[in-house]
């Protein structure tokens, strides 16, 4: 079970999010509406990753995953970003995310981005990027071929 720090102005995705996590994973969730506020969050309580959205008033999600990259107890959280409106293959290349999710999504979708970020691979610059064209299938075996054996079978079916 970890603890996921969940970033988004939008009140209905954030507590869908932290529903789906918290009911589907037995993740424990953290919200924040906001950069600034995610980042009081993270002062507060260590997190094991962030979900952040990228349009967000007063600090936006990429200047969030600036800050945390920049910041030496925080920079190695594994980030997964999920948009609306900035579309994936736009994705800023300094923003160091591992996962860049467009909305809307589907939860096994969601599930498996989790999956992979906290499965202790980061994949930096080289974010995996994901859209609703992806099957969470598609997700899901790349999240299985790039794990060692022993953790492939930690991962369970799709969706866990």
């Amino acid at each position: 079970m970890a603890r996921i720090l969940v970033v988004d102005d939008d009140s209905v995705i954030r507590e869908l999010v932290a529903a789906v996590l918290e009911e589907e994973s037995d993740h424990r969730v953290v919200l924040a509406a906001n950069g600034r506020e995610a980042l009081d969050r993270l002062a507060e309580a260590p997190v094991d990753a962030i979900v952040c959205d990228v349009n967000m008033p007063i600090m936006d999600g990429y200047e969030l995953v600036r800050t945390v990259r920049s910041t030496p107890e925080f920079q190695e959280l594994p980030v997964l970003m999920i948009s609306a409106v900035a579309p994936v293959d736009g994705l800023d290349p300094s923003v160091d995310v591992d996962v860049m999710l467009e909305k809307p999504f589907e939860i096994n979708a969601l599930l498996a981005c989790i999956a992979f970020i906290l499965s202790g691979m980061r994949a930096g610059q080289n974010a995996v990027r994901v859209t609703r064209r992806r099957a969470a299938e598609a997700v899901d075996e790349f999240v299985r071929a790039s794990q060692p054996v022993r953790a492939r079978q930690s991962l369970g079916s799709p969706g866990t």
